[in-house]
């Protein structure tokens, strides 16, 4: 029974590294060059949110085409009001804009670690308990929050 234990919990480990190794991953894809872009062009029509911190979670583009979407820009806008503002109207609003992108943009990416942290903020205090219950998720919370 133990050796079965530890097997489960293993694959368990090995899912969440791999998740975690990911998400790093497309941090230092996407994250780091959008934020070394601070303005679009003056003919751009794209909207444009202003994010100054070099730590910021919010990401508008999706890793696989690096494009700057409607859904995304809208997730994003909610994500980081929630944060920003402990507006967990906006919290709400980014987690049903995520489920309605994530399966058609951007399956398994950064969206679904952004949708993460809109749950965490919406969860009772004895749930938040269990987001972070993992030593590895405690320690890529506690980097990113």
């Amino acid at each position: 029974m133990r050796g079965k234990q530890i097997m489960l919990t293993r694959k368990r480990n090995n899912k969440f590294v791999l998740t975690i190794l990911l998400f790093l991953l497309s941090f230092n894809l996407v994250f780091v060059p959008l934020l070394a872009t601070k303005t679009l062009p003056a003919h751009s029509q794209e909207p444009m949110l202003q994010i100054t911190s070099t730590d910021s979670l919010v990401h508008l583009g999706s890793i696989d085409s690096f494009d700057i979407t409607e859904g995304g820009t809208q997730a994003g806008k909610f994500l980081l009001d929630a944060l920003e503002n402990n507006n967990m109207n906006s919290a709400k609003a980014a987690i049903q804009v995520y489920n309605r992108i994530i399966p058609v943009e951007n399956f398994g990416g950064e969206y679904t670690a952004l949708k993460w942290f809109a749950e965490y903020l919406l969860a009772p205090d004895q749930a938040k308990a269990n987001f972070i219950d993992d030593k590895i998720t405690l320690e890529f919370f506690n980097f990113f929050a």
